[in-house]
């Protein structure tokens, strides 16, 4: 706690703070809208009213919105950092549609001022100058940047730490009236009451030359792993063997983990091509992970894709989770090599 009693998260959250919204809703995670708080919260289980810089409630965009809003869905602007250009496979937040959305760049034209950037929930691409990138960071237990920030960064003053706490934390933060911030958004849509969002993905018509679809045949007996777009598993990989092509062009696939409803054997399925992928290559053997290492855990049957925040004694690590925002322990042999598939091919970081 602060001096004087005050939470140590609430004292980021006062009136008038600048903060960020990370939405949840379907074809909006990994996105964060710039809002300021207009009423503090009373304690961390109170809400926190927020005023959107770019979403209105009305079509004609008169009225900003606002909304109340857990902590647990805040958090302050990352520290801004002077980047003239960028790498491959950087972890980026691309400005698009009024906000914020987080992807890794695949492609650097030589030459340009330009950038392609692919971004994991809508599986796509899209290409932007450097002006309208930043680099992606998590803020980790309400007190850090993930990963720390750079030498030549021109931060706000914000904490810096090279480690999470050894525990499972649920990120949150204090917000006061006019404190502009980023927020998570519920899982009820975009609709509350008569409030209408009016947001736009990076899906749309207008990108659709720039975006590239990732495509592989697999063949009966391929070991395979496939994704869910149910509440709560977003992300999640889960281990799979194909069984055949369907007529409709999907896959029937068998998990091999979960089990069907009556517990007579595994699970099967038809999913689309956008929901799997191969099963990731044998890298090697890791000897050990580091702190800021982006890992594959896991978890509950299936792969969560998580960044190491602390390396702890007989061979665990805490590990932070981005959805939901919370850090977990594993024993080495629950982590792997994290890498993605893009455009037909593995890439490792």
């Amino acid at each position: 706690m602060a001096g004087g009693g005050e939470s140590s998260i609430l004292r980021y959250f006062k009136k008038g703070a600048e903060v960020e919204v990370n939405s949840d809703d379907d074809g909006f995670r990994g996105s964060w809208f710039a809002a300021t708080v207009i009423r503090a919260p009373k304690d961390e289980s109170s809400k926190v009213l927020v005023e959107y810089k770019t979403l209105t409630e009305d079509e004609a965009g008169k009225r900003p919105l606002r909304e109340p809003l857990r902590l647990v869905q805040l958090r302050p602007p990352p520290p801004h950092e002077n980047r003239p250009s960028f790498e491959f496979s950087d972890e980026v937040d691309a400005y698009y549609n009024d906000g914020w959305w987080e992807g890794v760049i695949t492609q650097k034209f030589e030459g340009k001022d330009k950038y392609t950037v692919f971004f994991r929930g809508s599986r796509e691409e899209l290409s932007f100058t450097a002006s309208q990138l930043r680099p992606h960071r998590e803020w980790v237990t309400g007190e850090k940047w993930v990963p720390p920030l750079l030498p030549y960064s021109h931060a706000n003053k914000t904490p810096l730490s090279a480690e999470a706490e050894d525990s499972t934390v649920a990120t949150e933060h204090n917000c006061n009236p006019g404190n502009h911030a980023e927020a998570s958004r519920d899982k009820d849509g975009f609709e509350n009451g008569s409030i209408q969002y009016h947001k736009k993905t990076p899906s749309s018509a207008e990108a659709k030359d720039n975006m590239v679809a990732t495509k592989h045949n697999f063949n009966s007996g391929d070991h395979a792993e496939a994704s869910s777009d149910e509440d709560g598993f977003e992300g999640a990989w889960f281990p799979v063997t194909v069984l055949e092509k369907t007529a409709a062009g999907k896959y029937l696939i068998e998990y091999k983990k979960l089990m069907n409803d009556d517990g007579t054997g595994f699970l099967r399925e038809e999913i689309n091509e956008l929901h799997l992928r191969p099963s990731p290559p044998d890298v090697g053997v890791v000897d050990r992970f580091k702190v800021n290492d982006q890992v594959d855990a896991f978890y509950n049957d299936c792969w969560w894709v998580g960044r190491v925040t602390k390396v702890l004694v007989k061979e665990r690590y805490s590990v932070y989770f981005e959805n939901p925002p919370e850090e977990l322990k594993f024993e080495h042999s629950d982590l792997r090599v994290h890498q993605e598939w893009r455009n037909g091919k593995w890439h490792f970081f």
